[in-house]
């Protein structure tokens, strides 16, 4: 009743409007076959390790839809993995395409924490550690219970560029929020080993005060880990008893850098 009440003009407006929305609806459901295609192609390409092939079909489902943040991590992650088998300025160019990607994904999704600590690697891995550690506390702020790995990933970056004094504050930290990680003790000590300003008259190293006592505490906590053998050298270079036979089952030293990984449609 109410259509016979149109006039000719109406009826003609109404019409152009329901092709107009079927235009767009089609336009849309194009767009995103095309995207999910793209998506599809460089993620079968990243797990066969072909970053090129990755690289270029991840740009292009950006670049079709540039509102996807998962198409952003795993392109961020693609030219960090094909960065870390290049050198010099190839390689450099990469970190700074991974940390531009995974700023992208930041800008969509800013309460990622993984994100936000894969944003730091990229940071890290181009020699920009003010603003890798700002991702990091960002990250350790967003998931509380994740902070152990996100500081024990800054005092690693610390640590790689002979840091050391910075990277102990990280680890510290990494203890305040994981203290049953052995990881991060051995850690520790590692960093602080690194501060050794030379041997006494009995050979001994002179380390920082607390170095014995964190590769002692990894190995109460890992009597068996991976890194045991390494930590009972130290001691013995450090003329520090080592201590053994420690009770309970040692959970397995945790990785030393970690990432989370993007997926999604």
């Amino acid at each position: 009743e109410q259509a016979a009440k149109q006039t000719p003009e109406q009826i003609a407006e109404q019409a152009a409007k329901v092709a107009e929305y079927e235009k767009q609806k089609k336009s849309l459901e194009e767009k995103q076959s095309s995207v999910q295609a793209s998506f599809t192609a460089g993620m079968e390409a990243y797990s066969a390790k072909k970053w090129d092939a990755a690289i270029e079909s991840l740009t292009k489902a950006s670049q079709i839809d540039p509102k996807q943040d998962v198409v952003w991590a795993n392109l961020g992650d693609s030219y960090a993995q094909r960065g870390g088998t290049l050198k010099g300025a190839e390689r450099v160019a990469d970190n700074q395409k991974s940390v531009e990607a995974w700023a992208k994904a930041i800008e969509l999704k800013p309460l990622n924490a993984g994100y936000h600590n894969n944003m730091a690697l990229a940071l890290a891995g181009s020699k920009k550690l003010d603003g890798a550690k700002e991702e990091f506390e960002q990250a350790a702020k967003l998931d509380p219970p994740q902070a152990g790995l996100y500081y024990r990933n800054l005092g690693s970056s610390y640590f790689d560029a002979n840091q050391n004094e910075a990277a102990e504050a990280a680890y510290k930290k990494a203890i305040e929020a994981e203290p049953s990680n052995p990881d991060n003790y051995y850690r520790l000590g590692l960093s602080l080993i690194g501060r050794v300003t030379g041997a006494g008259p009995d050979g001994k190293l002179l380390a920082p005060a607390g170095t014995a006592e964190a590769f002692q505490k990894y190995l109460e906590l890992a009597p068996t880990g991976a890194n045991a053998e390494e930590s009972k050298g130290m001691l013995e270079a450090l003329g520090a008893k080592v201590v053994t036979g420690f009770k309970g089952n040692a959970p397995p030293p945790a990785a030393g850098k970690g990432k989370a990984a993007p997926k999604g449609k």
